[in-house]
């Protein structure tokens, strides 16, 4: 963990299509807090929801409205038990330095339409998305892990420019791109010999398949205008006249099949983050992240410039001081609000959707070293997945294309006496020298429970097994009961 960066329980809740009209199952998964059961019951169609969330979209709400709204879908999804289990963890955290990291998995898509970034609680008075103490998220849980990234230092980061010149057509006023990537150069200059800007001007789609195959960004910053129309999310790019040329939700996929290197899209379009309430995850944002990506923000409502420019600096800021992405939107949200208040919808616009399981998605250039392990102080830090290949500014990504640097288990037991790679080749090697029970009883040695770990046979098992044991930063304890079963294994 980077110095200065926050480090997190997580309380994650997983709500499931309804079983009856307006009642959804609702589920804590895993965590501090705990397995827990219970329902949400909340009709997305009544007619105060639907107002509210027209009012929210027109910038016509109040921030006493604001909060009752937000305070109706708090006391709607942390019922019963739920709630009870959140005040617990919330609790355990607030004498530390620690943040709850508060991820939703929302099944129905008329749930998930919803903006749960409003979240209030009424008891506390707070604003989950804003609080100091919690950073808020959209999960979109995967069959495979977010893969493996090697990078070599610096971060590539590609600003890309959609300002047609016919934006008055559609009643679109002129961007102000050149104020919002200043802004993103003035926050990465702390650290920018780690990262390197490319820009863009024009989103000619032609030209951008050019730059993703050639400068191979990491990160993808899209400045320009989005919508969305019936289930369809459109985003506005150029065509060779620079006049406006609208793509939906699959078109822009595409662009993304072949940049194996990306790894987050910032959509700074008004609506970008919207989906459909008839079709599970069919706009922008949660579409590029089901096509391998391992986070895109997104606005979920129009935002002004001066605002949109505001969480750019901040976000930008926390991802330099390596800030996890779903952190680094808590970073931008709050500045929203210091800036122009709480009592403009405007913080709760961006909306984050992430499929890697922690939101690290990079991390600092270690020092060289012939050993995989190293010093920092007095704690030994062992870099799973960069092996001993890490050489110069190389760093293995892991499974999440950061955080792949995993302080070792204080249980006892002998260390392993060779540093297994990444959750690949980690999952692999469960797959074929350990039986379904054989991992059954893995599990039991480390506290985990089999039963409840998601996964079919012995594949899905060791796969959910080991992205359970990363979200907690347990891996290395996973690697080393591993060679306490098995010692023979080299890997």
């Amino acid at each position: 963990m980077t110095a200065g960066a926050p480090q997190f329980e997580e309380f994650e809740l997983l709500i499931s299509n309804s079983v009856q009209p307006g009642v959804y199952p609702v589920q804590v998964i895993g965590g501090l807090a705990g397995e827990a059961e219970g329902t949400l019951s909340l009709d997305p169609n009544a007619p105060d929801i639907q107002s509210a969330v027209n009012a929210i979209a027109n910038r016509a709400i109040t921030r006493d409205q604001l909060r009752q709204f937000g305070g109706k879908l708090f006391e709607a999804l942390l019922a019963g038990r739920i709630g009870s289990k959140y005040r617990t963890v919330l609790g355990r955290i607030q004498s530390t330095d620690k943040q709850l990291q508060f991820r939703l998995r929302i099944s129905p898509p008329e749930i998930s339409v919803l903006p749960w970034e409003y979240l209030y609680d009424p008891e506390s008075k707070l604003a989950i998305a804003i609080s100091s103490d919690h950073c808020l998220s959209r999960y979109l849980a995967s069959s495979e892990p977010v893969r493996a990234l090697e990078i070599e230092l610096p971060l590539r980061l590609l600003i890309v420019v959609s300002d047609p010149s016919n934006l008055g057509d559609y009643g679109l006023p002129p961007l102000q791109a050149d104020q919002e990537i200043k802004h993103i150069q003035e926050a990465l200059e702390e650290v920018a010999n780690q990262v390197k800007v490319e820009i863009l001007p024009h989103a000619i789609a032609s030209e951008l398949r050019n730059k993703l195959r050639k400068f191979r960004p990491h990160i993808v910053h899209f400045i320009g205008h989005g919508g969305f129309d019936g289930n369809q999310g459109m985003l506005m790019i150029e065509g060779p006249d620079h006049t406006a040329r609208l793509i939906n939700d699959e078109d822009l996929g595409e662009f993304f099949v072949n940049a194996k290197d990306a790894r987050l899209v910032i959509l700074n379009a008004c609506q970008g983050a919207t989906q459909s309430s008839t079709q599970a995850l069919a706009g922008l944002a949660p579409h590029l992240v089901q096509r391998g990506l391992g986070a895109v923000v997104a606005m979920q409502y129009p935002i002004p410039d001066t605002a949109s420019l505001s969480f750019a600096r901040e976000f930008y800021r926390a991802l330099a001081q390596y800030y996890s992405v779903d952190a680094a939107v808590a970073e931008g949200r709050r500045a929203i609000k210091l800036d122009f208040g709480s009592d403009r919808p405007d913080w709760g616009t961006p909306v984050i959707f992430m499929r890697s399981p922690d939101g690290r998605l990079f991390g600092p250039a270690e020092t060289p070293s012939e050993s995989t392990t190293q010093k920092q102080g007095d704690t030994s830090v062992t870099v799973i997945g960069a092996g001993a290949n890490l050489q110069g500014a190389q760093i293995s990504m892991g499974n999440v294309a950061g955080g792949s640097i995993i302080q070792p288990s204080t249980a006892s037991g002998p260390e392993p006496k060779t540093q297994l790679p990444g959750t690949s080749q980690l999952r692999q090697i469960l797959v074929d020298n350990f039986g379904l029970e054989d991992i059954k009883n893995l599990c039991e040695d480390i506290q985990v429970d089999f039963e409840n770990l998601p996964g079919e046979g012995k594949a899905g098992k060791a796969r959910e097994l080991i992205a359970y044991m990363q979200r907690r930063g347990r891996l290395s304890e996973l690697v080393s009961t591993i060679h306490r079963a098995r010692p023979d294994i080299q890997g």
